[in-house]
């Protein structure tokens, strides 16, 4: 294993050496995938691949969704987001277990026992349709209580809300028949092969629903076309693990018991922590609904969504790195697991601040232009909130990945459990004070938690205490969001139009790069941090 040093004083003959790897030439060669070993280049084929095919739904988002608030109203639109809502809920019914089948499908894959995928992907197949019909219809039948009784809508929307709901029930089944085979995917780190589907799919579903929209067809229409292109994309994958990876894995399912202790066993925890991160994600915008009114919802979902894609965007483009480490903590490469550690959770870092930094400086005028000025005024002041919590969520992804691959769940759910309560406790307090200011507010009380986890996963897994080891992780994310806070506090950019906003982004963003690196790099060479 690979430890941190105590001592953090260059000597002065390595001192020339140090100042020249501070260029910009070297900067930009630590970063490139030709220098890098086979582990890394197959890392980023799986990252690449991973964020391509989520990419394609936010950008898509972005584009579309000035239509549908305009073709929808702003009411409906905020419905859609409710309904979302709910079917994010339906989640907990998942019980960890697309973690448990990535999980086992990677063992098995090093171990080269087909009979052992195909065993953990039926079985998984089986509870999930089990479970994914049982939650579709336990939605179904809330869903009159939900709309005409909990939420704050107009009464004649009440019905169209209801109907809307009970029409994406069925999407929780489908959500769950195209997770089970995308999961094996993973196991075999075969990210190339799910994106290309999933690609098709979210890029079909959103042109079939703006031409619904523009065509007169109401959000019914938006939501059945969305459930029936998830069934569709489920088959296809399986179709498509069956040809290339899995000879004879069948489409019925079935249950064996050895694997289902296998999974359950991992995943039970996973599902525990699961149960809250969904209530995490979930339950601002009801109470929000509940406060105020669907027009809220719909203010705070947009700006949440625009700074929660860096986190998700990372979050995918890192996935690859559970089942990796769980392949080599199979194998007990210990060294490789090391260098794999630091160095995804600096670049992560690096790209992190990259997004956030042109977010938090431009999001004013983004918002202006991208939907109107009054929609900027209500949900800018969430989006700057929000920033502050995602530019540290980085360090979260990495921990997430490396405990998973280890087999580490306990330690997250018990923190999920002390968590989400105290969050969702900030925001009983703070929306009616503050209203969606304080929904956001409340999401910051998230980071103490995740600073925890960083420490436990170096002293755990790499048996690394230094304090400041552990601490200058964080100095590519913090100095550099501090200078743009300090910015932003005494002079606001004036980006008028898409040429200048886009342009000014850009700068902001590779400015942002290059000083997150050149802190990781001064961190490494001051020996704070393993090269």
């Amino acid at each position: 294993m690979v430890y941190l040093s105590r001592h953090s004083h260059a000597k002065a003959d390595e001192f020339p050496v140090f100042i020249k790897s501070m260029s910009i030439k070297t900067l930009i060669a630590r970063f490139d995938p030709r220098n890098r070993s086979a582990d890394f280049q197959r890392g980023v084929l799986n990252a690449g691949s991973n964020l391509t095919a989520y990419l394609v739904y936010p950008v898509l988002w972005f584009l579309s969704t000035p239509v549908f608030v305009a073709r929808l109203g702003i009411q409906h639109f905020g419905i859609w987001m409710l309904v979302n809502s709910v079917l994010g809920f339906g989640g907990i019914m998942e019980f960890g277990l697309t973690d448990a089948t990535v999980k086992y499908v990677a063992q098995y894959r090093v171990r080269n026992d087909a009979g052992g995928v195909r065993r953990t992907v039926s079985t998984t197949l089986a509870m999930y349709c089990l479970l994914g019909a049982s939650g579709g219809l336990i939605i179904f039948f809330l869903a009159p209580f939900l709309c005409g009784g909990v939420f704050r809508l107009e009464a004649a929307d009440v019905p169209l809300a209801t109907a809307a709901m009970r029409i994406g029930a069925l999407g929780l089944l489908a959500r769950f028949f195209d997770s089970v085979f995308e999961s094996a995917f993973y196991g075999y780190e075969r990210y190339d092969v799910a994106a290309r589907v999933t690609i098709a799919a979210q890029a079909t579903t959103i042109l079939i629903n703006i031409g619904l929209v523009l065509t007169g067809h109401g959000l019914r229409a938006v939501i059945a076309t969305t459930v029936t292109i998830l069934f569709i994309s489920g088959f296809t994958k399986y179709l498509t693990l069956r040809t290339k990876l899995v000879p004879g894995l069948r489409i019925l399912p079935r249950i064996y018991w050895h694997s289902l202790r296998e999974i359950t066993g991992f995943g039970v925890y996973r599902w525990l922590e699961s149960l809250l991160n969904i209530v995490n994600s979930n339950v601002d915008r009801f109470l929000i609904a509940s406060y105020i009114g669907p027009a809220a919802v719909a203010y705070y979902t947009v700006a949440l969504q625009l700074a929660r894609q860096v986190h998700a965007v990372l979050a995918r483009a890192s996935a690859f790195l559970f089942p990796f480490s769980a392949s080599l903590f199979e194998q007990k490469d210990y060294v490789r697991l090391r260098r794999l550690y630091v160095k995804s959770t600096l670049l992560v870092i690096v790209l992190s601040v990259g997004f956030i930094l042109p977010l938090f400086l431009c999001g004013e005028q983004l918002l202006t232009l991208w939907m109107s000025e009054e929609f900027a005024v209500q949900a800018y002041v969430v989006l700057q909130i929000v920033c502050i919590r995602y530019v540290l969520s980085p360090m979260g992804i990495i921990n997430h990945n490396f405990l998973l691959g280890a087999g580490l769940v306990k330690i997250q759910t018990v923190m999920a459990y002390l968590n989400v309560p105290i969050m969702i406790a900030g925001m009983f307090i703070l929306i009616p004070r503050m209203g969606i200011a304080g929904a956001a507010t409340g999401l910051l009380l998230t980071i103490p938690f995740m600073l925890f986890i960083r420490i436990y996963v170096d002293r755990r897994l790499f048996n690394v205490s230094s304090f400041w080891g552990q601490f200058s992780y964080f100095l590519p994310a913090v100095i550099p969001f501090a200078a743009a806070y300090l910015f932003r506090r005494v002079y606001v950019l004036p980006l008028n139009n898409w040429f200048t906003l886009i342009l000014g982004a850009g700068i902001i963003g590779a400015a942002g790069v290059l000083l997150a690196a050149a802190i990781g790099t001064v961190c490494q060479k001051m020996k704070l941090i393993p090269e």
